[in-house]
């Protein structure tokens, strides 16, 4: 997303280039009627996207979170 203000994951970036002219350049995250290649569309990362250190499945991270409740 060239020239734009919010940080996206470097291989969405990557994906996007690699399909040149056929990549659409938008901030819009895919909906539910979106055919294309998802990995070349925006992949939303803040600035605390350093601190993942690694890969875990949605059931570790909510168990993770929720031990000491």
């Amino acid at each position: 997303w060239p020239d734009a203000p919010h940080r996206v994951l470097r291989s969405s970036v990557a994906a996007g280039e690699a399909l040149g002219s056929a990549q659409r350049w938008t901030p819009e995250w895919p909906d539910a009627a979106y055919n294309g290649d998802v990995s070349s569309r925006a992949l939303y990362a803040g600035t605390s996207v350093g601190s993942v250190l690694q890969r875990q499945s949605a059931a570790e991270i909510i168990a993770e979170l929720t031990a000491d409740l």
